[in-house]
């Protein structure tokens, strides 16, 4: 079964750019442009890892994840941090608020492509 990843970000540019990056890898996506509105489809669907962008109006990725965490139903899902405001150390303090890994804008394939292979999702 080929994965799916939930792409949420606000920017329609980064979703889109985002997305290109899974097709390249040959991942299938899901966008949404809020928190609210990834919230709604974690609860719908079933992806193989969510790209959530930190800075959104309204709910914050911080947020969307904390949530996600509390969810028994939903936790497992692994959550890469995707933004382009990081500091080497706010990606521990990430970590430790429930993401899984931290990606910087603009994603490189490679490093998305190393993150999904990490989590199982892609083939060794």
């Amino acid at each position: 079964m080929i994965p799916t990843v939930l792409i949420v970000d606000d920017n329609r540019v980064n979703r889109l750019a985002a997305m290109k990056v899974c097709g390249g890898i040959g991942v299938l996506s899901r966008e949404a442009h809020n928190g609210e509105e990834a919230l709604r489809l974690v609860h719908q669907h079933r992806f193989g890892a969510i790209l959530l962008d930190l800075r959104m109006p309204g709910m914050s990725g911080e947020e969307v994840c904390g949530r996600i965490r509390a969810d028994e139903r939903i936790r497992e899902v692994p959550i890469i941090a995707y933004t382009a405001h990081v500091q080497s150390t706010d990606i521990a303090r990430l970590l430790d608020a429930g993401f899984d890994a931290v990606l910087i804008k603009p994603v490189r394939f490679w490093d998305f492509e190393r993150v999904l292979r990490g989590f199982g999702l892609l083939p060794a």
